[in-house]
């Protein structure tokens, strides 16, 4: 065993002996007052933990810490995509049947709880789910045309929140 390898097993030894000795004076405390953190190793080499450690000091934070914010930047950036894929998916899974409805004087039956009744005529929802009061609804909506109702819902405050992000995006 060379000496170098015998003096870090000596210091490996004797910082797990003394797991609760304070930290030395040119150590930065990045979380004062709680325990101390689990290591978790991360390979850099000279020249990158130099660049490391003077970003950390122009930021006035330990070396960690700028690592931790770093990782977690690039983890919300490469998740961006994801969270634009999801939003679509949820923009195409909204019927396009019920907006063509409403403009055509949404002559639809809807329940109370299908989540786009406000589209649809009040004469023509259906309260309490039976047989009977669907065909009646039915029968309404095939007997006359019922105002248009896309204008009052394109009003409506959450729509517009809606518009709004999707400008933000």
């Amino acid at each position: 065993m060379s000496d170098l390898e015998k003096l870090l097993r000596e210091e490996a030894e004797h910082a797990e002996q003394n797991k609760d000795a304070t930290p030395s004076s040119d150590a930065k405390i990045g979380r004062p007052g709680r325990d101390r953190a689990k290591v978790l190793s991360v390979r850099l080499n000279a020249k990158e933990y130099e660049q490391l450690t003077a970003q950390a000091e122009l930021a006035g934070v330990g070396p960690s810490t700028l690592a931790r914010s770093m990782i977690l930047l690039v983890n919300t950036w490469l998740g961006y995509p994801y969270i634009m894929l999801l939003c679509m998916g949820l923009q195409k899974s909204i019927s396009h049947e019920l907006y063509e409805a409403s403009a055509l004087g949404c002559n639809v039956v809807a329940s109370e709880n299908c989540g786009n009744a406000a589209l649809c005529d009040d004469a023509l929802r259906v309260r309490e789910f039976s047989p009977a009061e669907f065909v009646e609804r039915t029968r309404s909506a095939l007997a006359t045309k019922q105002e248009d109702r896309i204008t009052p819902f394109l009003d409506e405050k959450p729509y517009r929140d809606f518009l709004e992000t999707l400008d933000v995006l």
